[in-house]
């Protein structure tokens, strides 16, 4: 074989190999690499992608290990020079000392030829040092724990009280709970439209919002819209993460894909403040109940038509 057979063979095929390569591009990233304990770090995961293959990138939150989830979410894609571009991140605070190791972002897709590939980031390492410096830190010494004190007679008999006075509260709760149980199953009873929109009413005439109280709030249209979905697409999404209720909706589900991504989207906004330290503020919370609320009606013709067919 010729000198120059040989050469375009091999100029061939690493041009292939950095076609492929630039298919997927992902890289990760923090804004520190050293922080001291109470500091906010933010994670975040960049991926770019030839516009006619579809991948995503996965939630590593469960992953991420030493640090407290305080915020999340990912950018909407958008499409530069034939390539789409998104991320997804996260904001984390560190509570205790060490060294730690943000991990691996790792992605399979398939190719323009339908061949399975993986792509994958390095793991990031993150020192976290003490608030403490120099003579501080070196002179922080914990005491010892003081030796216990017996206690009176009188003491124990208020103990005694205090462990009946929580049995009692116990029991009290056990039946409000099921007395609970039992007005929510008879309230479902009713058409899931009526009872969403009877539901949300009662929620919005609550002013949790002017009061302040965001998460009650959230938990309580999160509970709502989880409840209805369930009772219209016989779905059980009551106690699914958002990623489980995503794999659930893929299979042979009568619900409209804007539709699927209106009620994505609420959870998404509600568990932001459900679980992190977020607030949401007067506009943010009537949007979300308008959103919600529309969902209910769009939903609501195609439940009615049923109803009407069975009769």
């Amino acid at each position: 074989m010729s000198f120059s057979k040989i050469l375009f063979i091999f100029v061939f095929l690493n041009f292939s190999f950095l076609w492929a390569a630039s298919e997927v591009v992902v890289r990760a990233k923090a804004d520190k690499a050293t922080v001291t304990t109470g500091d906010v770090v933010t994670f975040t995961v960049e991926m770019e992608h030839d516009k006619n293959i579809a991948v995503e990138i996965p939630d590593v939150g469960r992953d991420i290990l030493g640090f407290r989830i305080v915020d999340f979410g990912q950018t909407d894609s958008k499409e530069v020079e034939g390539q789409i571009v998104l991320s997804r991140w996260y904001k984390l605070r560190a509570d205790m000392t060490g060294s730690y190791i943000l991990p691996a972002v790792n992605i399979s897709y398939k190719d323009k030829k339908g061949v399975e590939q993986k792509v994958a980031t390095a793991e990031i390492f993150i020192e976290v040092a003490s608030v403490l410096k120099g003579k501080e830190a070196e002179g922080f010494v914990l005491k010892d724990i003081k030796e216990l004190r017996k206690l009176s007679s009188i003491w124990r008999w208020w103990q005694i009280l205090l462990v009946v006075l929580i049995l009692i509260g116990v029991l009290v709760s056990i039946y409000w709970f099921r007395r609970k149980q039992v007005k929510v199953e008879e309230v479902i009873s009713i058409p899931p439209h009526q009872w969403a929109r009877q539901e949300l009413a009662k929620l919005a005439a609550l002013d949790l919002l002017m009061a302040g109280e965001c998460k009650r709030y959230s938990f309580a249209l999160s509970d709502i819209m989880r409840k209805y979905f369930e009772n219209v697409f016989s779905l059980s999404v009551t106690d699914m993460t958002i990623e489980e209720i995503k794999k659930s909706m893929r299979g042979d589900l009568a619900i409209d894909n804007n539709l699927k991504k209106e009620f994505l989207e609420i959870l998404q906004m509600t568990d932001v403040v459900k679980f992190t330290d977020s607030k949401l503020s007067q506009e943010e919370g009537v949007r979300i109940m308008k959103q919600a609320t529309a969902f209910v009606e769009s939903t609501t013709l195609k439940e009615v038509v049923e109803e009407e067919s069975v009769v």
